[in-house]
């Protein structure tokens, strides 16, 4: 399950009579692409659910990224339900849900990508999440030079093994 307004509203934004859908499952991103364009080629959309349920359900209601591959600043608030995450290929969809999953390991799902997160010539990266939780509301990622910060509810972390499973 996806919601029906969600698929109309990607469903309206694809400049093609023919759509491929690529699903897996309700609770993974869909792609969505005109049906002879290639999954690398110039537009790709995404229908992705934002709501993570896990041991306990944490939802991110909030996201802000500064200079984080190629993304200078982002700050976005999310809806209830299933959010859509679109754009041609390059401008940064995939960052956004990289930056998400280093709130929740501390690092980039992207095998050997983690000196590289930070964008050229800058100081300072951060990622903030807000959740709608019972026990976390928020979750800092900072990085200041060599420096790397991770805090819960504005308490510092020491070991990223403490990051693990909170979200």
């Amino acid at each position: 399950g996806y919601n029906s307004q969600y698929l109309s509203d990607v469903l309206k934004n694809q400049n093609s009579k023919e759509i491929k859908i690529l699903l897996k499952s309700a609770l993974e991103a869909g792609i969505f692409l005109p049906k002879n364009q290639e999954d690398d080629e110039e537009k790709t959309t995404l229908l992705m659910p934002i709501r993570l349920n896990g041991w306990f359900q944490m939802i991110l209601k909030h996201l802000e990224i500064k200079n984080i591959r190629s993304i200078s600043s982002y700050d976005n608030e999310f809806t209830d339900g299933i959010n859509l995450i679109y754009g041609k290929n390059g401008v940064g969809k995939t960052t956004i849900l990289e930056a998400i999953h280093t709130l929740s390991i501390s690092k980039s799902f992207r095998s050997g990508y983690k000196v590289n997160i930070q964008k050229v010539k800058t100081e300072v990266m951060s990622i903030v999440g807000k959740f709608l939780s019972k026990r976390i509301n928020k979750i800092t990622y900072r990085k200041m030079g060599k420096e790397y910060k991770i805090k819960i509810n504005e308490t510092k972390i020491n070991k990223v093994s403490d990051l693990i499973g909170k979200f």
